[in-house]
């Protein structure tokens, strides 16, 4: 890939998938395909950051703006699979046993249907044998 990324913004604790972004970096992917809609940015887009880590648990996701302000993401999971996303070429690329990448777009395209709720609007329903968070239109329900 001919970028040479500008560092974005630092995470206060370390990378732990290391060795997935190496294979992540900039290989073609097993599935490649174009990316569907606007490049996320789930630095600044929290919510949509928290509702896909509540939703898809234990996945990194690292990004960079490049010197010509394009976005790259990283999508990445301990079981080897990872995605990247290039804004660039508005290209995905994705390899490994899951689709990180559809699981994001699955998640941005059921919020944005249930009107992009205020997260603080969630509430949470605590049993005896399993606690969930719910969305306000109980289109969500998400094991904690």
């Amino acid at each position: 890939m001919a970028c040479r990324a500008v560092p974005r913004q630092e995470s206060d604790y370390p990378g732990r998938l290391d060795e997935v972004y190496a294979a992540a970096r900039d290989q073609t992917g097993d599935h490649v395909r174009p990316v569907n809609g606007p490049m996320p940015d789930l630095w600044t887009d929290w919510e949509l950051r928290c509702l896909y880590e509540l939703d898809s648990p234990d996945i990194e996701n690292r990004s960079t703006t490049c010197d010509d302000g394009t976005e790259i993401l990283w999508l990445l999971a301990a079981d080897g699979s990872w995605a990247r996303g290039e804004g660039a070429s508005g290209t995905v690329h994705q390899s490994g046993p899951r689709r990180l990448w559809d699981e994001l777009e699955h998640v941005q395209s059921k919020w944005e249907q249930a009107g992009r709720f205020p997260l603080h609007e969630m509430t949470v329903e605590l049993g005896p044998d399993r606690s969930v968070l719910v969305s306000p239109d109980r289109g969500w329900i998400l094991g904690l």
